[in-house]
């Protein structure tokens, strides 16, 4: 009976883990409802001289509105803003707020730098043989330290800083939104499986008792540190969202990201109140059917004939066992009569 107890709280200590295990891990995958949003450009490939114009299409969901909305990217390289100054590396864009379930299209348009049709890198160069530039350095002499040879390997993961793609950025992800990490779900993927492994060994060799409560404690932190980890990873100061989305072009064959972040803060709907109210009614009358038998004075039992209407079978009479009150209610019962040759017919009350 000892063993048999053994077996049994074991079985149950095993599903527990299970449980808390898991369910960090179904949470950290949901992270509720989130607007959508996405990137739209008038096409997918684009010459040197075109412009490109993107939309930012942003669908609040039916559970919330959207609130102090700010959309911010990167212009890029060779390109400007329409409209606005041609030194600005970024564009930003503000909306106050969307309803719930309603749609809003913000679009930004760039146009070729007619001033930049060279390297933007060439607009700082120095004449050389400008003798008023005297902070010009000899490409060949040997105390400029720190000029950097293109050919060197060292300079390999150099990025431009006007190149919006990120070099580590997956193709394959163009166009969706990017809303946290999933780092904690592999590790707690790995620990989980672990721990089966040894549960399963310790149960198998009848071994390993005080394992068991172990492995509790750390499902049970585990669930603590994802469910923390999803809180500080969805929203930032001020109760703000945070949601990063790109798309993919093309430029000449060259590829190009263009990339948005939004951030927001939710508004919930508020929820209709259906409760029913008497508020600027006076009750005029009511039969709360407390009495022993029904008040004639306020009502009328109507007296009819089978097949008086619709071709009821049944006949409307005046008795107390077709109408009377019980607990506070009026009851109304229909009765089936059987008369001595067989003959079947029906009473009711009607008032």
């Amino acid at each position: 009976m000892r063993q048999k107890s053994k077996a049994v709280f074991k079985l149950l200590a095993t599903s527990l883990c299970a449980t808390l295990a898991i369910s960090p891990m179904a949470m950290a995958e949901d992270n509720g409802i989130e607007p959508n949003i996405s990137i739209l450009t008038d096409k997918e490939e684009y010459s040197s001289d075109e412009s490109i114009t993107q939309t930012i299409r942003l669908e609040a969901p039916k559970e919330y509105g959207l609130t102090n909305i700010s959309l911010k990217g990167q212009i890029p390289e060779n390109y400007i803003q329409k409209d606005k100054d041609g030194k600005q590396t970024q564009w930003i864009v503000t909306i106050p707020n969307i309803e719930a379930g309603d749609t809003k299209e913000e679009t930004i348009i760039f146009i070729k730098n007619s001033e930049t049709g060279k390297d933007p890198a060439d607009d700082d160069k120095k004449d050389p043989q400008d003798p008023a530039d005297d902070d010009k350095k000899d490409p060949q002499d040997p105390a400029d330290d720190d000029k950097k040879d293109p050919q060197d390997p060292a300079d390999d993961d150099k990025k431009d800083p006007q190149n919006p793609v990120d070099d580590d950025k997956n193709p394959n992800d163009s166009n969706k939104p990017n809303t946290g990490d999933s780092t904690p779900v592999v590790l707690w993927i790995a620990i989980l499986c672990i721990s089966l492994g040894i549960i399963y060994f310790t149960i198998k060799k009848k071994k390993g008792g005080n394992i068991l409560p172990f492995l509790m404690v750390v499902a049970l932190l585990g669930t603590v540190f994802i469910q923390e980890k999803q809180v500080l990873g969805a929203t930032g100061e001020n109760g703000e969202e945070c949601i990063v989305v790109s798309k993919d072009i093309l430029v000449e064959g060259k590829k190009i990201t263009l990339k948005v972040e939004v951030t927001y803060q939710t508004v919930p709907v508020e929820q209709e109140d259906n409760t029913l109210s008497y508020e600027g009614y006076n009750l005029k009358w009511q039969d709360e059917f407390n009495e022993a038998t029904l008040n004639r004075e306020d009502w009328n039992v109507e007296l009819h004939a089978p097949g008086w209407v619709n071709a009821e079978w049944q006949e409307y009479v005046d008795s107390e066992d077709n109408i009377y009150m019980e607990d506070g209610k009026l009851v109304i019962k229909p009765i089936k009569h059987v008369d001595e040759n067989g003959k079947v017919s029906y009473t009711s009350g009607r008032i």
